[in-house]
This record gives structure tokens, C-alpha cells and sequence, in this order.
């Protein structure tokens, strides 16, 4: 229970209005999309005894280049800036409850991963990571994409539960 008696988790956005609900959840729909469903695409569908040189190719395509365009690519940092910032604005003002939102521990863990991911993004866009390093980033990818699974979920069962 939190301090303003709401329980289970994301009680902030118990204070926003239903359209303001729907459309948090719509931007972790295209997040868990454009970030957690391809983060992890091709490594994925590696065998675990990958050899180290096509895992740093499959982790290259699909941490830095996560969502291919016609005019390019964008990367999993790139994503998740884009959406942190959709999220910012649909607090608009309620600078209190955008922070709430922060300090979730699904959002918190998110940002972890990414962060990590983030850290090793130089090394891989160089193909200087070794062995371990890019396990890291392996085991970061996969936790980036069920999180962003996870919190497009939990958003949206919140959401109908208000409805």
C-alpha cells in the first residue's frame, strides 16, 4: 500500500484522467514494439553456443540498429529517449507524478538495463567488447525486452481495470 492508500504498483497514475491513462499505455505499447520486440530480435534467435563474431553481429543490428526505416535506423538508446520523452509529456505539468512514475521499480529496472546497454554501445558499435562484455549485453537485451513487455502489460491492465 502507498502512502496515498492506492495498492499494487503505478498508484500515480491513479490520479490521472482515463484519456491521459490510455495514452500512457499506448506510448509503452509502441515502446515494448519498437524497442523490446527487436532489442532482442536477432539474438534471440541465436543457438546459446553462438560463435562470439556473430553474436557481436546480431547484437550490433539489434542494439544499434533496433527499428531499420527506409532513411535508416534508430537505436535502443535512441528509442527509449524518444519514449521517455513521450512519456514526459503525457504528465504534462504533474512533474510529482512523472517522478512517481520514474521511481517505479519496472521503469527503475528499465532504465538500468539501458543505461548498461547504453555503457557498452561504443565497444560495440567498434567490435572491441570481449567475450564477457558482450554476454552482458546479451543478458541486458533480453531484460530490456521483457521489461518493456512487462510494463506495456501492466500499464494496460491498470487502464482496464480504471475502465
Amino acid at each position: 500500500m502507498t502512502s496515498d492508500g492506492q495498492s499494487g504498483s503505478f498508484a500515480s497514475l491513479s490520479h490521472c484522467v482515463l484519456s491521459k491513462r490510455s495514452a500512457i499505455v499506448s506510448v509503452a505499447r509502441d515502446l515494448d514494439h519498437d524497442l523490446g520486440r527487436y532489442v532482442f530480435f536477432q539474438l534471440a534467435a541465436l543457438p546459446k553456443d553462438a560463435r562470439p563474431a556473430v553474436m557481436l553481429q546480431a547484437a550490433r543490428a539489434d542494439v544499434l540498429e533496433t527499428r531499420k526505416r527506409s532513411d535508416g535506423s534508430d537505436s535502443a538508446m535512441e528509442l527509449w529517449q524518444a519514449a521517455m520523452t513521450a512519456f514526459r509529456e503525457q504528465f504534462e505539468n504533474e512533474h510529482e507524478l512523472y517522478d512517481a512514475f520514474l521511481r517505479e521499480p519496472l521503469v527503475r529496472g528499465l532504465q538500468e538495463h539501458m543505461v548498461q546497454l547504453h555503457a557498452h554501445s561504443a565497444a560495440l558499435h567498434d567490435g572491441t567488447l570481449n567475450p564477457e562484455r558482450l554476454r552482458r549485453v546479451v543478458q541486458d537485451a533480453r531484460s530490456v525486452s521483457e521489461s518493456t513487455r512487462r510494463l506495456y502489460n501492466t500499464l494496460q491492465e491498470l487502464c482496464n481495470e480504471a475502465t
